[in-house]
């Protein structure tokens, strides 16, 4: 949801954090910023369609999902495809 009409042309991407304060799910877009426990990620799908966690600590890729990321564990798709 958009408070403006500038919605971005890029798919919607489900994004679900869970870490030792317990979980957070976000629909974003690519390119923007979400807050988890203090820590800002930017929010990222490459040339493949994985989609990235950029944060000043970590970088997560849905390409090794069940890789553990710090205190943090992490799932995130394209919206239509979420679950």
């Amino acid at each position: 949801l958009s408070e403006q009409a500038d919605v971005p042309t890029s798919p919607p991407l489900y994004v679900k954090i869970c870490g030792p304060t317990g979980c957070l799910s976000y629909v974003t877009f690519s390119g923007q910023q979400i807050r988890v426990n203090g820590d800002v990620f930017e929010v990222l799908v490459d040339h493949q369609g994985d989609v990235l966690l950029v944060g000043r600590e970590l970088v997560w890729s849905s390409h090794q999902a069940q890789a553990r990321s710090g205190p943090y564990r992490i799932e995130a798709k394209p919206l239509e495809v979420a679950s």
